[in-house]
């Protein structure tokens, strides 16, 4: 794991108890502004969409690698910035987002 996914290093306090949500939200956008996820988590950051095989001229053509490796990057992303948020939660707050 890279340094700049690493959450060791945070101050952040899990939310719940007497962590005041308004407290805890600053902290985690800086956070999740350090690590570089902030666009997909505010809907500003443009998603890679799907990298469907094509139709040209009647033949089936493959996404590209590249295509493959920007949308896979991008889901990583996402992974990484959901699960920033995840464990900065306390268990009471947990359970909400496991029923989802």
């Amino acid at each position: 794991m890279t340094e700049e996914y690493s959450s060791s290093r945070s101050p952040q306090s899990k939310l719940g108890g007497n962590v005041k949500y308004n407290d805890w939200e600053k902290s985690m956008f800086g956070r999740l502004m350090y690590i570089g996820v902030i666009g997909i988590i505010e809907g500003t950051e443009v998603p890679i969409p799907v990298p469907y095989p094509t139709t040209v001229a009647g033949s089936t053509v493959p996404p590209t690698t590249e295509s493959l490796t920007a949308y896979n990057t991008y889901v990583t992303r996402c992974y990484k910035a959901a699960g920033e948020i995840y464990q900065w939660l306390d268990e009471v707050n947990k359970i909400h987002v496991d029923n989802i």
